[in-house]
């Protein structure tokens, strides 16, 4: 039984991470979009917060508005991981506007 199964979850692709951001740059990265994630894909971790909450980590994927963080598959500790393929969820991380 691979980590992954343990937990109950799948491990991500990159065509589901394309299917994420086309929902999020449709919709926007907010809580209503959030629980349509987990309702579309209840295989996979979708947690929403603030660019500042990852404490300068590099994204995994990001644009003007959000960055995709990949949570990693594990049964121990929360940890981010840069291959889809060994993780299963994102951070949806929002990017606030600079108050220049």
């Amino acid at each position: 039984m691979t980590q992954a199964q343990a937990i109950n979850t799948e491990n991500l692709t990159p065509a589901a991470i394309e299917e994420f951001t086309a929902l999020l740059n449709e919709k926007g990265a907010n809580d209503s979009t959030l629980a349509e994630m987990k309702t579309q894909w209840p295989q996979f971790r979708f947690i929403l917060c603030s660019e500042d909450d990852m404490g300068g980590k590099d994204p995994y994927w990001e644009n003007d508005d959000y960055q995709l963080h990949l949570i990693a598959a594990s049964l121990g500790c929360a940890s981010l991981s840069r291959s889809p393929e060994s993780s299963v969820g994102v951070i949806i991380a929002t990017i606030e506007p600079d108050d220049d």
